[in-house]
């Protein structure tokens, strides 16, 4: 119900203080960048259960079982922090710290690949917790089955209601997809209409949705996956959004670097394919006003700009003001594993070390 005293009250306020109270009852415990991942799961959640009606209309509703993990998707840099860590890294000389920080990689390069190995045994395979509590379901029925059919107990107990939970893969939407505020609560759009539209104008002017085009690099079909399912939904995010950012990762020093034929055919193609099916989706946002799209590369010579030239070509036919932001390291420079540089190279040789064949 429309709250008609708060109204006036609120609509004397000036704008910017109107905007600085949306942006006060907008916040909450959740992290804007997980909002996107608990769209996905509530999704799968609702048509686990809608198609367990439909298969028994007269069994009991199932119960859902959340996913409550503390998985940090680590996918976020800052840009000026990393800069400042590779000036360090080049001008340091100390042969003992070069020592340590070897080792130090060692054992990031031992948990980078079982994180790779943890995405593709995730998106690959159905979620285990909810086998197990099946069997256990199971087992519970036979056991009751086999009991004492006289009794008065068993012929009226219910079967238990079985458990769901949405796949584990949908925590790791924050490593390609996700946005930077979060929308205004349902009390406030309740409020009136007048307030409505005044925050639902607020929030799409201020939230952007950040788009890692070059994330989850060796997971493709789960890349296009997710951003289909949430393009096509009805009431998608994605449908009044009015800002984005992308942001293209590249490492053309190591590519040229490599001796296998495969890398140098196969990722730019991978990249190019990434570049066209972004922009088929930014193409279906009708509200889209701003695209800011990142450049990142470890070479700046001819050859690096008509790469990004060619890939970033369809951006050009958006109905939307596209700013294009380059940002580049030195060819000989060897990259903080920490900044966005040195991220894209270690993913890159796990999926070399991995197989290409993963790609596919």
């Amino acid at each position: 119900m429309a709250n008609n005293k708060a109204t006036p009250i609120l609509m004397e306020l000036p704008l910017e203080v109107r905007h600085a109270i949306f942006g006060y009852v907008a916040a909450r415990d959740v992290q804007p960048k997980r909002l996107l991942r608990y769209w996905f799961e509530k999704k799968e959640v609702k048509e686990i259960i809608a198609q367990a009606a439909i298969d028994d209309p007269d069994g009991p509703v199932p119960q859902i079982l959340y996913n409550n993990d503390d998985y940090d998707d680590d996918s976020e840099v800052d840009v000026e922090e990393s800069d400042e860590d590779e000036d360090a890294e080049e001008d340091e000389e100390d042969e003992d710290a070069e020592e340590q920080d070897s080792d130090g990689e060692e054992d990031e390069q031992e948990e980078s690949d079982l994180d790779e190995e943890e995405v593709e045994a995730e998106i690959d395979t159905e979620n285990q917790d909810t086998e197990i509590v099946a069997e256990e379901e199971n087992d519970g029925d036979q056991e009751i089955a086999h009991g004492d059919s006289g009794s008065d107990a068993d012929e009226t107990s219910t079967p238990p209601a079985p458990l769901v939970s949405a796949h584990g893969k949908w925590r790791h939407i924050p490593k390609f997809m996700r946005l930077t505020h979060c929308p205004p609560p349902v009390e406030l759009l309740l409020t009136s209409k007048q307030l409505n539209i005044e925050a639902k104008h607020w929030f799409y002017n201020v939230a952007v949705l950040r788009i890692e085009a070059t994330g989850s690099f060796a997971h493709t079909s789960f890349f296009e996956e997710a951003f289909s399912q949430i393009n096509d939904a009805a009431y998608s995010p994605m449908e009044n959004i009015r800002k984005v950012e992308v942001t293209f990762v590249w490492d053309s020093t190591w590519i040229r670097a490599d001796t296998n034929d495969s890398v140098q055919a196969i990722f730019p193609a991978l990249l190019t394919e990434r570049a066209r099916f972004v922009h088929r989706i930014l193409t279906q946002a009708p509200d889209l006003k701003e695209v800011v799209i990142h450049w990142h590369d470890s070479a700046q010579d001819n050859e690096s700009a008509n790469l990004m030239l060619d890939v970033l070509a369809p951006f050009e036919s958006l109905p939307a003001k596209v700013e294009i932001v380059e940002h580049y390291i030195a060819a000989d420079a060897k990259p903080n594993r920490r900044s966005v540089a040195g991220k894209r190279r270690v993913e890159f040789e796990n999926i070399l070390d991995m197989g290409l064949d993963r790609l596919f």
